[in-house]
């Protein structure tokens, strides 16, 4: 889910398609995007604060990954809810608008650095910077 919820803050949406599709002609281990004549002056997105995510798109990230990763579906047995509203009372998961904690609407943020979810990325076996736009 920290994973996920990385992914989500610091890759526009617009990319989705791109990391997260099952085609393999779109899902390719580096992409590079086009870069604009400002691309030398442009900061790195790692350095600038996360972007707020819908708790849907983070769920969609969530099972795309996963799926993509184990060549399996997320089991249903899972209480992700749960875990959710555990990260957010560690503070690694923040809250930016709505009341309710589970709404698919409810807008987050992730609130841990790159290094702390590269760790945990290499622990797992997981290659992030596959999913990572630069």
């Amino acid at each position: 889910i920290i994973i996920a919820g990385y992914l989500a803050s610091f890759n526009e949406s617009k990319y989705d398609w791109v990391f997260f599709s099952k085609l393999k002609d779109f899902h390719k281990k580096k992409q590079h995007f086009r870069q604009s004549k400002y691309a030398a002056t442009r900061l790195n997105s790692r350095l600038l604060e996360p972007s707020p995510f819908d708790l849907e798109r983070l769920m969609a990230i969530l099972n795309a990954v996963y799926s993509l990763e184990n060549a399996k579906k997320l089991p249903s047995n899972l209480d992700i809810t749960t875990q959710i509203s555990n990260l957010s009372s560690l503070k690694i998961l923040l809250k930016s608008s709505n009341v309710d904690y589970i709404s698919a609407k409810t807008r987050w943020k992730i609130n841990v650095n790159f290094s702390y979810v590269k760790a945990i990325a290499d622990d797992i076996n997981f290659p992030l910077e596959n999913y990572l736009a630069e």
